[in-house]
């Protein structure tokens, strides 16, 4: 007998749609994401609903909470490595640029 699918819990459809949000460039690293209130109201559900989508978000890295429990975009992991980079080819150290590089493209897949 065929199980019948599930919605994702409506947590993580709020963090689906901030993902979303982000990959279609409507949210920059350093963007504040909504609050926790305003998306329990736009979302029309309890705020530790609200609250649990932030912290899946906050957990997989994606935003960070900042002084007055505000919550920002975080620069991706491969962002921040691309300006270490672009540092040391600035200071002429190739080796140490072509490594980071290489660590760059492992993560690509």
């Amino acid at each position: 007998m065929p199980t019948p699918e599930r919605s994702p819990a409506v947590y993580q459809q709020i963090a689906d749609h901030i993902r979303q949000q982000i990959a279609a460039g409507q949210l920059h690293p350093g963007d504040e994401v909504t609050s926790e209130r305003q998306l329990a109201a736009d979302w029309n559900v309890a705020r530790p609903t609200a609250a649990r989508a932030l912290e899946l978000l906050r957990n997989d890295g994606v935003i960070e909470s900042r002084r007055g429990a505000r919550s920002y975009v975080r620069e991706t992991r491969a962002r921040e490595e691309l300006r270490v980079l672009v540092r040391q080819l600035s200071d002429n150290q190739v080796p140490a640029a072509v490594d980071a590089v290489r660590r760059i493209l492992a993560q690509v897949p």
